[in-house]
């Protein structure tokens, strides 16, 4: 890429930017959430985005051949998140509740489903008891082993992977429990316009209260001191501030040296790096579909109504969702965990093959599949250079991990970004920031 290590002291800059404040690396929901609530404590704010947008993470896609907004990252609003539902409301943007019914395909039929998992019950029996933490494989082998769990192992696996875009060999079971047990239904929600209206909004309002907001400013090599800051860019630029705040993800954090979006730092924050690769970080696919007719609505199984909301499925991708019920012929088909990683090098033809293989196993569609498609869009955020993943996941000893990264240095080093906070969602990183800025001011 031209952008690899870093500019040695000796070598020549093209000028050297206005010092600011504070210097923020990544527009993302927590560098957007930082430098507003920073920019209203009165301080100066500049911030550095490698991307040719900001927002992250969140990317709503503007194609006309799709019914409604395509959300290519962040989708979904879990319960009334006091972050994410401040922010829209104050910004007078809508949101609208998901509708639809639960199925799920088995046993060669699609039937209704008030649970992600069958065996809820002994599930929940078996993390109560739980003394302490486990990589939740290890939990499965150990308290749920006897062979009519079969099909409950399974099922707790695929969510994980599903949900949690987690790998069951490292992700924590404490966590995995927490997240269980606590899970009262709850009603959920998508911004009406768009994830990116959100962030769009947020970028105008930093913008508005004097922020420098530089899109492709790939950060290469910060030099730091206490009370000083230097971020040097891959396109020779320099900028200065008296502290920085770093909202990359944690995917970043564990790139290689070769890789983009790789940052160095001088002096190196060797604790921070460990710390980061023992964490998880997860790959998903997305994969968006639009056809000629909503053709599930019309599936004669017994007990579905057409209603379709979300379905769990045993194909090559396990979960879809309706972008809207009723006659919108648009589905979305999630791939998240080590299957997703599995597949980082398959094409989107590929990709796309799989989808509708599984549509046409659960539908029984026969091969006239294919020709009912009339548009796709396949989000690969685990290869995307500057996010290398999708979101983060708990592990076991990732608090101790999560703290270390977290934690500000000489006063002059900040962190932040939604693998610092608890949920991987877009409200875990709003949290995030704000956490930030506050140490700050």
């Amino acid at each position: 890429m031209g952008t690899r290590g870093t500019i040695l002291a000796g070598e020549s800059i093209k000028h050297a930017m206005s010092h600011t404040d504070i210097l923020v690396i990544g527009a993302g929901a927590a560098g957007l959430m930082a430098a507003r609530t920073l920019l209203r404590a009165g301080r100066t704010v500049r911030l550095l985005e490698g991307r040719d947008r900001t927002g992250g993470r969140i990317h709503t896609l503007a194609d006309p051949r799709f019914p409604r907004p395509l959300e290519a990252g962040a989708e979904f609003i879990h319960g009334t998140l006091p972050h994410t539902i401040g922010l829209l409301d104050g910004y007078g943007l809508s949101r609208e509740p998901l509708r639809g019914a639960y199925w799920i395909s088995r046993d060669g039929g699609l039937h209704p489903s008030e649970e992600f998992i069958d065996g809820a019950d002994v599930l929940e029996k078996a993390l109560r008891d739980l003394p302490h933490d486990m990589p939740l494989r290890e939990f499965l082998d150990t308290y749920l082993y006897a062979p009519e769990h079969r099909r409950l192992r399974t099922d707790v696996e695929r969510f994980a992977e599903g949900y949690d875009a987690a790998d069951p060999a490292r992700a924590g079971t404490l966590a995995f429990r927490e997240e269980w047990l606590s899970s009262d239904p709850q009603e959920q929600f998508r911004p009406a316009a768009g994830y990116t209206a959100l962030t769009d909004a947020m970028t105008q309002e930093c913008r508005n209260l004097g922020a420098d907001v530089r899109l492709r400013a790939v950060a290469k090599t910060v030099r730091w001191k206490p009370g000083h800051v230097e971020v040097h860019t891959a396109d020779g630029e320099a900028y200065t501030a008296a502290r920085l705040l770093v909202t990359v993800p944690l995917g970043v954090w564990q790139a290689e040296p070769e890789d983009e979006a790789f940052i160095a730092y001088e002096p190196a924050l060797p604790q921070k790096t460990a710390a980061a690769r023992l964490m998880g970080f997860g790959h998903v696919y997305k994969i968006t579909l639009v056809f000629d007719d909503a053709f599930w609505n019309h599936t004669a199984q017994p007990g579905l109504d057409g209603n379709l909301g979300f379905l769990f499925a045993d194909g090559h991708i396990p979960t879809w969702w309706t972008r809207d019920t009723g006659d919108v012929p648009m589905l979305t088909g999630w791939l998240g965990g080590p299957a997703a990683a599995r597949l980082s090098g398959a094409g989107d033809e590929t990709l796309l093959e799989y989808a509708l293989a599984t549509l046409g196993g659960i539908f029984r569609t026969g091969a006239g599949l294919p020709s009912r498609l009339a548009a796709y869009h396949v989000s690969r955020w685990g290869t995307d250079p500057f996010s290398l993943g999708a979101y983060s996941y708990a592990v076991v000893g990732g608090d101790d991990y999560k703290a270390v990264l977290a934690r500000p240095v000489e006063n002059t080093l900040y962190f932040a970004g939604e693998a610092l906070a608890d949920g991987g969602t877009v409200e875990a990183a709003l949290d995030s920031g704000l956490r930030a800025a506050r140490e700050m001011t």
